[in-house]
């Protein structure tokens, strides 16, 4: 990948299909996973996230664990 990269001149990889936190709509519904999932985790209890393919498990863990001290 980061032959592609020097051969255009890129900085980063493109066209990647990750979105950062910040550009992630915030809809209620969501909202209230992720505050489910971080009260879990800072409670140190189970949570599980359930859904079709496509909806979004992997973007609200990635923004869980963004909001989680280090």
């Amino acid at each position: 990948m980061s032959d592609l990269r020097s051969t255009f001149g890129f900085h980063s990889t493109p066209f990647t299909r990750e979105l950062r936190d910040e550009d992630q709509l915030g809809f209620p519904f969501l909202e209230e996973a992720l505050a489910g999932l971080v009260r879990a985790v800072e409670n140190r209890m189970c949570a599980v996230l359930l859904g079709p393919a496509g909806t979004g498990k992997t973007a609200l863990l990635r923004r869980a664990r963004s909001t989680l001290p280090e």
